[in-house]
Formats: C-alpha cells, structure tokens, sequence
C-alpha cells in the first residue's frame, strides 16, 4: 500500500512540475485599429442590450 501512496506522489508530483501542453503561445501581438473598432462596436453593442448607458470612447465605464 504504502508502495502504491509513494508511487502516485511521484507521479503527480512529476506532472506537476512539467505541466499539461507547455507548448502554448500566447498572442501578444499588438491590436489593430480595425480590430479596435470591432471591439468598440461589440462592446457598445452590448452595452445597449444589457440596457445600460453606452460606454463614451476615451472613458472608463463606471464601477457599480
């Protein structure tokens, strides 16, 4: 039994330290202004469905 608990630590620990799918890469990339617009578009979008006031471009949108 106690050879089964030290084999799975092991095992986790291993896999902890390694990590599922390392390969990633995370898009960093600067946005470019059409897909700025697009975001701004959606995000008034939204805005409007929910109800709420549009956000104005260039102002934060305010904390509740």
């Amino acid at each position: 039994m106690l050879r089964w608990f030290v084999a799975i630590v092991i095992v986790f620990s291993s896999l902890a330290a390694v990590g599922c799918g390392g390969g990633t890469v995370i898009n960093t990339a600067p946005l470019t202004e059409e897909q700025k617009k697009a975001i701004k578009e959606e995000d008034q979008r939204v805005a409007e469905e929910e109800g709420g006031k549009p956000v104005k471009p260039g102002k934060p949108a305010p904390k509740r």
